[in-house]
Formats: C-alpha cells, sequence, structure tokens
C-alpha cells in the first residue's frame, strides 16, 4: 500500500509517496482531523464537522468531533487500528489534541494537533 507523503513534497514534478504502514495511519489521522466535511466532493462525510457551524463550545464536544472524524477515516479502511482521543486546553486557551493509537501488535503511537 501507498499514500502521499505528508507534508506535501514534490521532487522534479513528482509527488513523493510513503509505503510505511504506520505513517500511512498516522497520515490518514492527521487528514480526517483537518479535513472539513464537505471538502472531499467524492466523500462529502469524510473529516471533522466544523465546529464554527455546529454548536460545540466544550473540550469533551470538539473532542467529540475528533474521534468522529478519525473513525470515519480510519475504522473501515484499517480495522486493526485501536486509538484513543485525548484533549486539553492550554495556557493560550488552545486545544491540544493527543491521538494515542496502535497498528495491530505494534508498538503504540501518537500524533499531537494543537487547534
Amino acid at each position: 500500500m501507498k499514500a502521499v507523503k505528508l507534508p506535501l513534497q514534490a521532487i522534479d514534478g513528482r509527488v513523493l509517496y510513503t509505503g510505511d504502514y504506520p505513517n500511512i495511519i498516522k497520515q490518514n489521522i492527521i487528514s480526517a482531523i483537518i479535513t472539513y466535511q464537505d471538502e472531499r466532493v467524492y466523500r462529502p462525510e469524510y473529516g471533522i464537522d466544523d465546529p464554527v457551524f455546529t454548536a460545540v463550545d466544550t473540550v469533551p464536544g470538539v473532542l467529540g468531533l475528533v474521534k468522529n472524524a478519525i473513525a470515519g477515516a480510519l475504522e473501515e479502511t484499517f480495522p486493526e487500528v485501536t486509538y484513543t482521543v485525548l484533549g486539553s486546553v492550554n495556557d493560550d486557551g488552545k486545544l491540544d489534541i493527543v491521538v494515542n493509537y496502535r497498528v495491530g501488535d505494534s508498538d503504540p503511537d501518537q500524533v499531537e494537533i494543537t487547534v
């Protein structure tokens, strides 16, 4: 399995790909969190509900949106991935989101994003 390497990179007009399975999972998690629903024409349900247009103003509410987005991105295609979503508000008033995940029996890994 191959996927476009994120962040997007091109050398001599060719997009770089990765075949590293754990990296592909990580990229799918990040993609699900940073993509708003309806951005993808052929998969309008993919991604996260835009919190600006949904009445979510609590940390648990936003974490619920993130969890739903990841579920939509992973559970059908990568059922062997288990994950938990944690978050807290930092001193700047931004939300720190940590997604702990494991692919099958591999070592656990995590994705950290601040929004």
